[in-house]
């Protein structure tokens, strides 16, 4: 008990000494968590709730669709050789 008593001793003594270390531990602590928690954020979002995945899958439908489906008639109206004439 005694060691242990020590090493909690000299922790923050070695911290104070070197302030550049000391800071670059802390920002990569919270960098660690803040990234670790929003990757679980966003696993959580997509991979544990289906309903997100069918709206998303929904919402790009719906969005491709006329974006596919208006330049395919407009070009299915146009006579080719007339298109063909023009160039």
């Amino acid at each position: 008990m005694n060691v242990l008593g020590r090493e909690i001793d000299y922790g923050p003594q070695q911290l104070r000494e070197a302030p550049g270390l000391t800071m670059t531990a802390v920002f990569t602590l919270a960098f660690g968590i803040g990234s670790t928690t929003a990757i679980y954020s966003i696993v959580e979002g997509v991979l544990l709730e289906p309903t997100v995945i069918v709206m998303a899958s929904l919402s790009i439908f719906l969005l491709a669709l006329p974006a596919s489906l208006i330049p395919a008639r407009r070009a299915a109206a146009i006579d080719p050789m007339r298109a063909l004439r023009r160039e």
